[in-house]
Formats: C-alpha cells, sequence, structure tokens
C-alpha cells in the first residue's frame, strides 16, 4: 500500500495532507487534490464532528469505552451527512442501556418511542455472529473456544455468544466471584 500513502507535502495539496501517527493519507485516484484519509479517533465528541465529507465510519469495541459515548455516537453519525455514507459498529454486547444496546434493541424490534419515525435507509442492520461460526467456519479451535468458556464462566456469552448481560450493581466483578 505504499505506493498510495502520502507521506511527504505534494504540489497542490496542503501542507497538512501527509500521513501521521493518527491519520493515514491516501492518494484519491479521482480527484489529485482532494486525498481520502483514514483518522483514528478517541472517543472525544469534539474530534468526531470536525470533519466535514465523511464516508464511511468503523467503531472498533466502542461498548468497552469507560466514557459516556452517546454524544460521540451522535456526533459522527451526523458527519455522514454530506456524503450519505456508511457506519460500522464492531464491538462486544456492553450494558443493558448503552447507546449500542439501544440501537441494536431498535434494529431487532423498531423504535420504542412513538414519536420517532425513522425512514429504513436510516435504520441499523444488526448481525451477530457468535463465536460458533469462527468455530465451523475453521478459523478457531472448538477446544480452545471450550477453554475460554471454563476461564470466563458467565461473562463467556457476552464475549463469545453476543449476549447483553446485566453487570451493573455490584460492588464485585462476576469473574472474581468465580
Amino acid at each position: 500500500y505504499r505506493k498510495f500513502l502520502i507521506t511527504h507535502q505534494e504540489e497542490g495539496l496542503l501542507k497538512d495532507d501527509v500521513t501521521k501517527i493518527s491519520e493515514i493519507v491516501i492518494r484519491n485516484p479521482y480527484n489529485k487534490h482532494k486525498p481520502s484519509r483514514i483518522i483514528g479517533l478517541g472517543v472525544a465528541a469534539s474530534s468526531a464532528v470536525s470533519w466535514k465529507e465523511v464516508k464511511y465510519v468503523l467503531f472498533s469495541d466502542i461498548t468497552r469505552s469507560k466514557q459516556d459515548y452517546r454524544d460521540t455516537l451522535q456526533g459522527a453519525m451526523t458527519r455522514l451527512t454530506n456524503t450519505e455514507g456508511y457506519f460500522l459498529i464492531e464491538t462486544i454486547p456492553g450494558k443493558i442501556g448503552d447507546p449500542v444496546y439501544e440501537l441494536v434493541q431498535n434494529a431487532k424490534f423498531g423504535s420504542q418511542d412513538e414519536d420517532e419515525d425513522i425512514p429504513p435507509e436510516l435504520m441499523f442492520n444488526y448481525t451477530e455472529i457468535p463465536a460458533t461460526k469462527a468455530v465451523d467456519a475453521g478459523v478457531i479451535r472448538e477446544e480452545w473456544l471450550d477453554a475460554q468458556r471454563s476461564k470466563l464462566g458467565k461473562m463467556f456469552s457476552k464475549y463469545y455468544e453476543c449476549q447483553w448481560i446485566v453487570e451493573g450493581g455490584k460492588v464485585i466483578p462476576d469473574y472474581q466471584l468465580e
């Protein structure tokens, strides 16, 4: 991919249009004066709304964030307005009631808000891929998965079976009780 990376200032581009630690700048074959970017951001809502033309947003493991990420999620969604782009959330289940849980419930069962009439093109599709499918595909071994089941106990279903579980209200986490 090196031949596509912009690693130094080039004629017709801004001085800042170069690959950095948190941003990859790639040559745009359709418009050499408008490079494409892949940007890695944290959970700060302010950084999610700083971009004007976004075609694709990926949230990876956002449910593991210790911060409230609702504003970041909503802000990132607004960035797709100019491009009618795509939004992908790839994560394990978080807490019941968190923003991703609400998106999943709306995708599975429809909105519970009577005043909210969401057009189909703005609805999320929801896909569960439990670890058993990886075993079936030969990506992981059944024995390894069984070892994880023994190791994680009650938490196994959250990490490997796409199950939302209740964790709140305890002083000691489940894994320490086993």
